[in-house]
């Protein structure tokens, strides 16, 4: 009974005794402690020995057979199987692909501190957001249209093309609504220019610096990426000068 009494629970966790326990078994099984063929101690010296609820120990022995770690046979008891009868353990890092495998990982948020300014992304301040007004509008919009709790026409609702048309116009882009896509975002928008207009080991011409979300899909799509170092007077273009890029991102 010693590795069980030597298992240490934390009662004020969150995370239910019945999980610690699974842990802890599942531990020293795979280490050995427990061996294969070895008889697991009863639920009830379990839960003696540890003062917890049988119905704790219970679960764990429960999830210990479900997971391949042990088996219940008539007589016996709890009995932990042979390591060659134990399923592997699913990691999911086995399926990456290589091309999400060479996306670096993502930096760390930055310092909150009051002389720090975050430019890396464009969020609105929430202390300026009209937050119950744009509860109320939405409420209303949904409750005359409960067409809107559906899915919408693959191209985006037709009124809002039609006014995204119109508001082009007024800036001088003449397209008509049949010619606009609507995105849940920025990010769509640009991983279906990457996925349209792109192969593999394209040139793509991109600020430097740019939009982190935007390098990462270009490396996930995994073209070249040509940067255009940036000036007072916008991107410098002299590293394009006799190169065939397949596109070209700039940000207004």
């Amino acid at each position: 009974m010693d590795q069980i009494t030597s298992m240490t629970l934390d009662r004020a966790s969150r995370e239910p005794l019945s999980e610690q326990l699974f842990a802890a078994f599942a531990a020293r099984i795979e280490t050995g402690l427990f061996p294969a063929g070895a008889r697991l101690p009863t639920t009830r010296e379990v839960a003696g020995a540890l003062a917890v609820n049988r119905g704790s120990v219970q679960a764990a022995y429960r999830r210990l057979r479900d997971e391949g770690f042990a088996s219940t046979r008539v007589g016996s008891g709890t009995v932990v199987r042979a390591d060659s009868r134990r399923p592997k353990r699913f990691d999911a890092s086995e399926l990456v692909s290589r091309r999400a495998s060479a996306i670096p990982a993502a930096a760390p948020p930055p310092v909150s501190a009051p002389m720090i300014a975050d430019f890396s992304r464009l969020t609105p301040d929430e202390r300026f957001f009209p937050l119950e007004r744009f509860t109320q509008t939405l409420t209303e919009a949904w409750s005359r249209r409960p067409e809107l709790w559906q899915y919408a026409p693959p191209l985006g609702l037709d009124e809002l093309r039609v006014e995204i048309s119109r508001r082009l116009a007024e800036s001088g882009v003449t397209r008509s609504p049949e010619e606009i896509l609507v995105t849940s975002g920025a990010q769509q928008g640009l991983d279906l220019v990457f996925r349209t207009f792109t192969d593999a080991r394209d040139p793509v011409a991109m600020e430097s610096p740019s939009y982190p979300g935007a390098l990462a899909l270009a490396r996930f799509a995994g073209v070249e990426i040509v940067p255009m170092p940036m000036t007072p007077d916008g991107p410098d273009v002299t590293g394009l000068r006799g190169r065939r890029v397949k596109v070209v991102y700039v940000m207004p």
